[in-house]
């Protein structure tokens, strides 16, 4: 390596958090928050040039993958260059805040838009200036890229304890031509003694022994393309379960009750398979399931298995005649016929109520295609066919997650709520997690000009049943036990008993809200 490199400048750990706290705290418009917050995300944890990111398209980020690909702008030669990189779960929520903002989602518009420049997309200008405007000239969009190569190499360099591999690595993620060019982020920490000092964890030390036993939990939360909300919070497993059985061509049965998410997962699965991840069939129901194999024959023969229509029935015949008078069994054949082995993905949106018909039609596909099954419940008379599936169930939010959802999705008119944390516990406790019913109670209240603590106590969802209040029945019984403790007093050498159950009840009072709070149960 050259010595006689100049020193690179990088930002320390807690100037990165510097960073962000003065996006949220300088910018007065929340949209501009989400943008600029999103955008410095993408330069610090993926290592994107300026250039780079303002030219990102909605196609570019893989949300259920957690990486972006990006297009890289130095030509060589004719052949377009692209890296994948993989997003941190700070990239990932940044990206679900500004989504919601954005009101083109096709494939090939651009991550960043802008209406006042000629490209359709943000300015390398603009971000420079805000930039400069954030941290008082300091800080230019490439120092964020050199900490980005930094924190790479000193990490691949700490855990392959092989300075070659690292770099090498790291030349790929940055996207580098020449390895000499990643060899200047090598020192780059050590020199910078600064930033090694600001980098020193000023957390106590019982806090981190604490946080190594007992780590932080971060919420999951993923930007979505399509459904009520442009974001996906929680179920980080069941996601991780679901595209890992998609990739490895595995039957999928996805349960759960109303409004836990089913559609808004296939929706979003289906919309990969026009970014040609998937090839994807769907069905909305298993009651007519004739006419929906008809379909699908169809949707096939005349789109991509065109030239397998001319050969199995000629030019001149009619497909629509030909396959209306076809049966099940031979609809199901010719599925077969002109498909190879798990070439499509069959999404079934609701098997809830499945036909005998139908149960048969799924085991005569189930080893030539993928299937995905959403149902609310299938009784086990009908779930013969399930025999090669694997389950997913899903269940309603955990509170933090819910909360994070109310939040998220309640942002554009806090501003009019009296009394925000009683307004996230009010829903919170009408809808017990699930997220169709949280999102239809906050469209509800978005609708009132301003929403008062009154309001909060009378608007409810119309799913939820009334309250069970047993915390005055509750009272009154650990109130009669404490007066147990004092006429214990009265009764001489047979007082034993009566001050034990008034001193169980001390022990006891010292539970007393949590016990009341579970008192309060509710019913969706």
């Amino acid at each position: 390596m050259n010595n006689n490199k100049a020193k690179i400048k990088i930002l320390s750990r807690k100037e990165e958090q510097a960073l962000f706290y003065a996006i949220t705290s300088k910018i007065k418009s929340e949209r501009k928050q989400a943008m600029y917050g999103a955008l410095v995300a993408l330069m610090i944890d993926c290592g994107c040039r300026v250039s780079e990111v303002i030219q990102l398209e909605i196609q570019d980020v893989d949300s259920v993958h957690r990486c972006i690909s990006i297009r890289t702008l130095k030509k060589r030669g004719e052949v377009e260059i692209r890296r994948q990189v993989d997003m941190t779960q700070r990239v990932l929520s940044k990206l679900a805040l500004w989504w919601k903002y954005l009101k083109d989602i096709r494939a090939n518009a651009y991550v960043f838009p802008s209406d006042q420049s000629e490209d359709g997309h943000l300015s390398r200008k603009s971000v420079w200036h805000m930039l400069k405007k954030l941290t008082d000239g300091k800080v230019h969009p490439h120092i964020l890229r050199h900490t980005f190569g930094s924190n790479v190499v000193e990490h691949l360099i700490e855990t392959k304890k092989n300075a070659g591999a690292a770099l090498v690595t790291a030349k790929e993620l940055l996207g580098h031509t020449d390895i000499k060019t990643t060899q200047i982020y090598l020192h780059a920490r050590r020199d910078s003694k600064s930033a090694a000092i600001q980098a020193i964890d000023p957390t106590p030390s019982w806090k981190r022994l604490w946080l190594k036993f007992f780590p932080t939990k971060h919420l999951h939360v993923l930007p979505m393309q399509y459904g009520q909300s442009k974001f996906h919070v929680g179920r980080k497993e069941e996601l991780e379960k679901l595209h890992d059985l998609c990739q490895k061509k595995v039957n999928i049965y996805l349960c759960g009750e109303q409004g836990l998410g089913k559609s808004h997962l296939l929706d979003n699965l289906e919309a990969q398979a026009k970014e040609g991840i998937h090839k994807i069939l769907r069905i909305d129901d298993m009651t007519g399931i004739k006419k929906s194999l008809q379909g699908l024959v169809l949707f096939l023969l005349q789109g991509d298995k065109e030239a397998v229509a001319e050969l199995l029935f000629g030019r001149d015949k009619e497909l629509d005649k030909i396959v209306t008078k076809d049966s099940i069994k031979r609809c199901c054949e010719i599925l077969c016929e002109i498909t190879l082995k798990h070439e499509y993905t069959i999404l079934v949106d609701d098997a809830t109520r499945i036909s005998p018909n139908g149960v048969s039609v799924l085991e005569k596909l189930r080893e030539h295609f993928h299937l995905i099954v959403a149902a609310r419940k299938i009784p086990m008379r009908l779930s013969t066919f399930l025999s090669n599936f694997e389950k997913i169930e899903l269940q309603n939010l955990k509170r933090a997650e819910a909360v994070e959802l109310i939040s998220r999705a309640s942002q554009d008119f806090t501003n009019r709520i009296e009394d925000w944390e009683l307004y996230k516990t009010h829903i919170w406790r009408s809808t017990i997690g699930n997220p169709l019913y949280t999102l239809e109670l906050i469209d509800r209240f978005r609708r009132e000009p301003v929403i008062t603590t009154q309001m909060l106590t009378t608007v409810r969802h119309n799913q939820a049943l009334p309250e069970w209040d047993m915390s005055l029945p509750v009272g009154i019984a650990l109130s009669s036990l404490m007066v147990l403790r004092y006429l214990g007093g009265e009764f001489g050498d047979d007082s034993g008993a009566f001050r034990l159950i008034g001193g169980a009840f001390l022990v006891f009072a010292l539970f007393i809200r949590r016990i009341l709070t579970i008192g309060k149960r509710k019913f969706i």
